[in-house]
């Protein structure tokens, strides 16, 4: 095969415009978000349907692929100008590996309309080779391949990519693709599979015949869905929102601080959805929790080490000094399930509290877990009087007061940093031991109680 070293342009948008068209969708530009989706989705569409062979699920693919590009766009790969090549390779992992990658999307799809479509078997097939210019037996040796090698052989094979430019798409080296090439093209001739070469201008994007044209009534629903994504407020945004409002005007009636029976409004602003947990413990654990209530999303994870190297949990790590001098706190918002969170950039699987809460350490390290259940990946905090924040961590610098329950049983708020970075406990077999913090009201100075944050996790 001939590679070609090209600047490629697709249907009308040359590299300058998907430049600007996608700095301004990565800033929050909704209709230069859906420009993208206009100029790219009917070559994304036809690459998941080859590798899919079915309609419904080409139409799976290719949702998934730009919510995956707005969720992940902060560490989209840009090649040649263009974020094609991304969607590509991202649609090839969905098509090839249909699993937990569209099961995050299940409600979002769930509201898009289909056309019923019954296809013959033996129709199927005639697509796959003559509109889609595919043979099956290359798409069944495809599965075969590891999951880059796949990506290469549809990038390079049926896509038309010069292998400098499918090597950037998947982050490897020329050098590297290369070899992983020849291997392909040893593979597929052991098994007796041509590798096919390209039927066209590598310039040029493929026809997209009226057999396989993408459903328009499920497009359109889709570019109103995406290009509604980059204005979308998370969750707790919303529900604050909404409290906010009826505190002034609760305001406005005479200054009452409390609304239609609600707790003031420092404190709900972001309420905890169940009391929040504070356990102590030596080396590494599984940490069994309480289960989650039905409208949890999150659970937020303060995990501080207080010596020890290694500082870890599923969402992430820290290491560093193990002398005692400086406390690690290492900060997740975990998924707990599969649900589609246009905010959330991480890829993780969700937990299952019943399970345990997998705390990775230093083999000896005293560790101190806060978390807490929440509705949203980043809740706002809620200003207090006396200049201080109040409200459950989110993904940016944390409140100066979390949700805790006293030991009299009085929900309120401690200070996080009492909590976390500047606690200085005894240092036990078991964990740790400190005298109890002081739990305020929603005021965020009257001490209404104290709170034990030495509790030791029983294995």
């Amino acid at each position: 095969m001939t590679q070609k070293s090209v600047v490629r342009t697709y249907q009308g948008m040359n590299p300058l415009d998907e430049a600007g068209a996608w700095g301004r969708a990565a800033a929050g530009d909704g209709d230069a978000f859906g420009r993208l989706f206009d100029a790219h989705s009917s070559r994304v569409y036809r690459h998941a349907l080859r590798l899919t062979g079915e309609a419904h699920d080409a139409e799976d693919v290719l949702a998934a692929a730009f919510l995956e590009l707005w969720r992940r766009r902060k560490d989209v790969r840009v090649v040649d100008g263009s974020v094609l090549p991304w969607l590509l390779v991202t649609a090839g992992n969905l098509a090839l590996n249909q699993g937990r990658g569209l099961r995050r999307h299940r409600a979002f799809l769930a509201r898009l309309p289909r056309q019923e479509q019954q296809v013959d078997p033996a129709e199927k097939q005639a697509l796959l080779r003559a509109d889609l210019d595919v043979d099956p037996d290359l798409l069944a040796a495809i599965k075969t391949l590891s999951s880059t090698d796949q990506q290469l052989l549809a990038l390079v094979a049926l896509e038309d990519y010069p292998l400098r430019a499918a090597a950037e798409a998947l982050g490897l080296s020329e050098q590297a693709a290369r070899s992983r090439w020849q291997r392909i093209r040893r593979r597929l001739a052991q098994n007796r599979t041509p590798t096919p070469s390209p039927s066209r201008s590598s310039t040029e994007p493929p026809e997209t015949s009226m057999n396989q044209t993408i459903d328009p009534g499920f497009t359109a629903a889709l570019r109103r869905e995406l290009v509604a994504l980059p204005s979308a407020k998370p969750r707790h945004a919303r529900r604050v929102a909404a409290i906010t409002a009826g505190v002034v005007g609760a305001i406005a009636l005479g200054g009452v601080t409390a609304v239609a029976g609600l707790r003031p409004a420092g404190e709900v602003a972001s309420p905890p959805l169940a009391p929040p947990v504070i356990l102590n413990g030596v080396g590494s654990a599984e940490v069994v929790l309480p289960d989650a209530p039905g409208n949890a999303v999150y659970l937020r994870v303060e995990l501080t080490c207080f010596d020890g190297i290694r500082c870890n949990t599923p969402g992430g790590g820290i290491e560093g000094p193990g002398n005692g001098t400086i406390n690690k706190v290492q900060r997740d918002a975990l998924p707990l399930t599969d649900a589609f969170d246009p905010h959330n950039a991480q890829d993780l699987a969700p937990l299952n509290p019943a399970a345990g809460l997998a705390i990775d350490v230093s083999p000896g390290t005293h560790w101190r877990l806060y978390a807490v259940y929440t509705d949203g990946l980043s809740p706002e905090p809620a200003p207090v009087g006396n200049g201080k924040t109040l409200g459950i961590p989110s993904n940016e610098a944390p409140p100066d007061l979390v949700p805790a329950v006293a030991t009299n049983g009085k929900p309120g708020w401690v200070d996080y940093h009492l909590l976390t970075d500047q606690a200085h406990p005894q240092l036990t077999p078991e964990g740790t031991s400190e005298a109890p913090i002081p739990v305020y009201g929603a005021d965020g100075t009257t001490v209404i109680g104290k709170a034990d944050v030495s509790q030791p996790y029983r294995r």
